[in-house]
C-alpha cells in the first residue's frame, strides 16, 4: 500500500516493469511517469461491481494475468459449448469435436476471484470526452460487444459450468476498466450476462448470417 502514485513509482520493480512494458509496445521513455499515474489510481480506486462490493482490485488475491483461450469455431453440427445439454461433459472433456471453421483464439487481461465468484477484466486505455456510466456502456456496446461475448463463453467454457445452477454459484460478471478515466471517476462498466444471454450469444456464434 502506497498514498501516491510518486511513491508506488519508487517502490522496487515498478519502473524496470513498465519500461519492459513500454518498449514492447513502442512508447516514449516520457509516458512512463504518466504509466504509472494510471495505473497507481486504477489499483486504488475502489470500485462497485457484483453483489454491491465495494473493493480495490489491488486487495485481489486469486488472479490469472493474461489468460489465454483456443477452442474451436462452432458451427450447426458442433456448438459452441452445448450450454445445458447432456453432451456438454463430453465436449467440454475434448469429445466430440470436428473442426470446420478454424479456431477463436486470445487472451483475458485478468480474472480474479472475489467471494467465490470468478470475473473477468479487461483493461482498456481509451482517452474519451467523459467517464460517466452511461458513456461507458454505449463504448462497450458499440465497440467491444463482441470481445464481451466471447470472454464470457470462454470463461464458462473454462470454468465447466455446465448448467444454470452452476452458473448462478460461480460467474461473477465482466468489468471494462477505462484506466485514463480512473484518477478522476470509476471508470468501469460492469455486466453480468444471464445464462439466457449466453443461450443468445452461443447462438449468434453458431449462425451469425441468421443475427444480422
Amino acid at each position: 500500500e502506497t498514498n501516491s502514485p510518486e511513491a508506488w513509482s519508487k517502490l522496487q520493480g515498478v519502473v524496470p516493469l513498465l519500461t519492459r512494458i513500454a518498449e514492447k509496445y513502442g512508447f516514449m521513455d516520457e509516458s512512463i511517469q504518466q504509466a504509472s499515474y494510471f495505473v497507481w489510481h486504477t489499483l486504488q480506486r475502489k470500485i462497485s461491481f457484483g453483489e454491491n462490493f465495494k473493493v480495490k482490485l489491488s486487495e485481489t488475491r486469486k488472479r490469472i494475468h493474461e489468460m489465454k483461450f483456443y477452442f474451436p469455431m462452432p458451427d450447426s453440427q458442433n456448438p459452441f459449448t452445448l450450454l445445458g445439454t447432456e453432451e456438454s461433459k463430453k465436449v467440454w472433456n475434448g469429445e466430440g469435436w470436428r473442426v470446420k471453421n478454424g479456431f477463436l483464439n486470445g487472451s483475458i487481461d485478468l480474472i480474479f476471484e472475489w467471494e467465490d465468484r470468478v470475473y473477468l477484466l479487461d483493461w482498456k486505455s481509451n482517452l474519451l470526452k467523459n467517464y460517466s456510466k452511461e458513456h461507458l456502456a454505449d463504448e462497450v456496446r458499440e465497440h467491444y460487444q463482441m470481445q464481451l461475448q466471447i470472454y464470457a463463453l470462454a470463461t464458462v467454457r473454462w470454468l465447466r459450468l455446465f448448467d444454470e445452477e452452476s452458473f448462478q454459484q460461480r460467474f461473477g460478471g465482466i468489468l471494462y476498466v477505462f484506466m485514463r478515466g480512473m484518477p478522476y471517476a470509476q471508470a468501469v462498466h460492469f455486466e453480468r450476462p444471464s445464462w439466457k444471454n449466453l443461450k443468445q450469444f452461443e447462438s449468434e456464434l453458431e449462425h451469425p448470417t441468421q443475427t444480422q
